[in-house]
């Protein structure tokens, strides 16, 4: 007959209980206060765990209701200010679909790369990229938080999206690894020579020239990092961006210094040119060299490494000896003919003026000084009694007439735009030039000078036909303008009729009304220089040149007393006259 088991001890009901819970007995020899102690431990440290899960709930819900820094983005979209709810829906809004659809290409150099979209997963994990921005500057270590919190507020922070996307990091660097071969290269610089003869000025004369410049190209330094590029690429899908220019350095060769090579290597051709001391012109000759800005082309398109050739060629000058010497007087600056009716004493006065001063060749800064070029006038070298002025009166003079010449030199050298060093006006006007443009002269004085202010030297041409006197100043015209002279009237002074009586039998022989002295109206005038655009005919300046004043001169009549019959006046009329004299 079995026996009866006995009900348990309370010592064993706790060891039964203990062992429950740890899965370990109690030891045989362990004292029941200990045991209880135990289990009032594992009960604490259960509900420790409660209370913990409980509050981690709380703090949860509420950091899903904190709203994010400002400054703080997520694939580009700017979540600040925002709660998670709000930003998840803010991001899922903008992105679309950006991440599935577009391919992200790289500038590498002067190459491009495309990563398909599939290699960036395709998706972004939202809900995880907005909780990685709510906690951004305010979970975590008080140091890190407070740094990151400068960072929002300043240059403002993205979101990196790399862990919230499933980036195929080994087949995108698998990509970029062809880049890293080619675009990991040292420097090596270009070196030249000169090959050849180098050619003398009869070399050159005769167009006998061999010489080149040889470069042998260099190659440029690159400098190419996969990590650095992939973490331009996570960059860039982290702010929603598909294209970047790659990093990398690109160091290129010393060019070639060709200034340097011409200075060495060249003679440079001569353009012909006046001697500042002799104004004569000095030989142009050819040179030789290459056109700089052809011969970079050339080295700018080479091919690393090649060979590349420039020959030297002949370079004739710009403006050669003989087109120098075409030019100098092949532009006419100023002409102008004066016409009178002279007798034949001042028409040969006229002649031996123009014949002194025909051909006469001015250099930049040369004065012309009209007594010292046409010499004193004098009857030994031919010239002729005429008609001049004198102290205001009318006589006859050596080389009388002779201002004409020198009123049309001095109207010349205004429209040449030339410095008028000298010069005086008449007593009365000329009829053969307009008011305010002659000139007198007289051996001894008054005298007329006016200086070659150009640039070019200048040669005047003068011709005498008749009365007549035709005056031109030849040289290279490079101006964009034209003179032009005009006069205003200032003042007017009209003469008197004033009658001399003479006896019938008077021995200068005059008649009654002939006019003994022949009458000038006064005038006061200003003159002007005035320049027009060569192109449009438009004035340009108006320049006060000089002011000139003219007497007037009455007219006097004979009034002979007689019995004998009036005669017929056999001068002018009381009409203005302007006289030839002069």
């Amino acid at each position: 007959m079995a026996k009866k088991k006995q009900p348990a001890s309370e010592t064993q009901e706790l060891e039964n209980a203990y062992t429950d819970i740890t899965g370990y007995p109690v030891s045989e020899n362990a004292a029941p206060k200990k045991r209880k102690g135990l289990i009032i431990g594992i009960c604490i440290a259960s509900a420790l765990v409660i209370i913990g899960l409980i509050a981690g709930i709380v703090i949860y819900q509420q950091l899903e209701k904190l709203p994010i820094l400002q400054n703080v983005k997520v694939a580009g979209v700017n979540v600040g200010g925002m709660t998670v709810d709000q930003a998840e829906e803010a991001v899922i809004k903008a992105i679309g679909e950006d991440y599935a659809t577009k391919d992200l290409t790289i500038q590498i150099f002067d190459e491009t790369l495309t990563i398909p979209a599939q290699l960036s997963g395709g998706s972004l994990n939202v809900k995880k990229a907005v909780r990685a921005a709510r906690n951004y500057g305010q979970v975590g270590l008080p140091g890190t938080v407070n740094q990151q919190k400068l960072i929002a507020s300043t240059t403002g922070y993205d979101v990196n999206l790399e862990s919230c996307m499933d980036i195929d990091k080994g087949a995108i660097t698998d990509l970029l690894e062809p880049y890293n071969e080619k675009y990991n290269t040292e420097l090596k610089q270009h070196s030249w020579t000169v090959e050849g003869t180098t050619p003398t000025l009869e070399d050159l004369s005769s167009g006998k020239l061999d010489l080149k410049l040889v470069v042998k190209m260099g190659s440029a330094e690159y400098k190419f990092s996969i990590k650095e590029v992939y973490n331009q690429i996570v960059d860039a899908y982290s702010k929603r961006v598909f294209s970047i220019d790659a990093k990398g350095t690109k160091t290129e060769p010393e060019a070639v210094k060709l200034d340097d090579v011409l200075a060495k290597h060249q003679i440079k051709a001569q353009d012909a040119y006046l001697d500042p001391q002799t104004w004569q012109p000095v030989e142009s000759h050819n040179g030789f060299g290459f056109i700089t800005e052809e011969a970079q082309n050339t080295l700018d398109t080479a091919e690393p490494g090649s060979q590349v050739t420039i020959p030297f060629v002949l370079i004739e000058p710009e403006l050669t000896t003989q087109e120098l010497k075409d030019r100098m007087f092949r532009d006419t600056l100023s002409t102008y003919t004066t016409k009178s009716s002279s007798s034949s004493a001042r028409k040969t006065n006229l002649r031996l003026a123009c014949q002194a001063i025909d051909g006469y060749i001015m250099n930049p800064g040369d004065v012309f000084d009209y007594n010292a070029v046409v010499g004193e006038r004098t009857s030994a070298r031919g010239f002729k009694a005429a008609d001049a002025y004198v102290s205001g009166e009318t006589v006859k003079t050596i080389g009388g007439g002779v201002c004409q010449v020198s009123s049309t030199i001095y109207y010349c050298a205004l429209m040449a735009d030339m410095e008028i060093v000298t010069r005086k006006n008449h007593s009365y006007p000329s009829s053969y030039i307009p008011l305010g443009m002659d000139a007198t002269v007289s051996w001894g004085g008054p005298e007329f000078r006016f200086r070659n202010n150009s640039n070019h030297p200048i040669k005047i041409s003068a011709k005498a036909t008749g009365g007549n006197v035709s005056i031109s100043i030849m040289s290279y015209d490079d101006r964009d303008y034209y003179v032009k002279m005009e006069y205003e009237v200032l003042s007017k002074s009209s003469y008197s009729v004033v009658y001399k009586d003479f006896p019938a039998d008077n021995p200068e022989g005059y008649k009654n009304g002939q006019v003994i002295t022949t009458p000038y109206t006064g005038y006061t005038v200003n003159s002007y220089r005035v320049k027009y655009d060569k192109a449009t005919n438009k004035e340009i300046s108006r320049t006060f040149e000089v002011k000139s004043s003219y007497k007037h001169r009455n007219k006097v009549v004979a009034r002979v007393a007689a019995p004998a019959e009036p005669s017929t006046p056999t001068g002018p009329s009381g009409s203005d006259v302007i006289d030839q004299i002069g």
